[in-house]
């Protein structure tokens, strides 16, 4: 998993330090990585770099329309979070909860 955040790259990892969740993320790419931050899809196209993953294999989680603008524009699947601050016009998916996204993830990766 990565994440691609229109904040700083520092401020995320620190953040996912003080909660013991940075060792779940292999890739962290913040705004001030890229030319061009979320809904440009700079952010995708680096984290795919830097991990080796195809783009057919990703998604993108999120809960705004510039995460949404983001997907659509790397032509990947947006799975939206209701539970974030946000709004979506379209999205491929949605959940209510982290553990429905789980529960979807599980069925549909591997």
């Amino acid at each position: 998993m990565s994440i691609a955040t229109n904040a700083s790259d520092f401020f995320a990892i620190n953040m996912l330090k003080a909660q013991n969740m940075l060792n779940f993320f292999e890739c962290i790419v913040g705004a001030n990585m890229v030319k061009n931050p979320k809904p440009k899809p700079d952010m995708i196209y680096k984290a795919c770099k830097l991990t080796s993953t195809k783009l057919k294999n990703s998604v993108l989680i999120g809960d705004s329309l510039k995460d949404e603008g983001a997907a659509k524009n790397a032509k990947i699947d947006f799975l939206f979070a209701k539970w974030g601050y946000g709004t979506s016009k379209s999205p491929t998916y949605t959940f209510d909860n982290l553990s429905e996204l789980e529960n979807f993830l599980l069925k549909h990766t591997n």
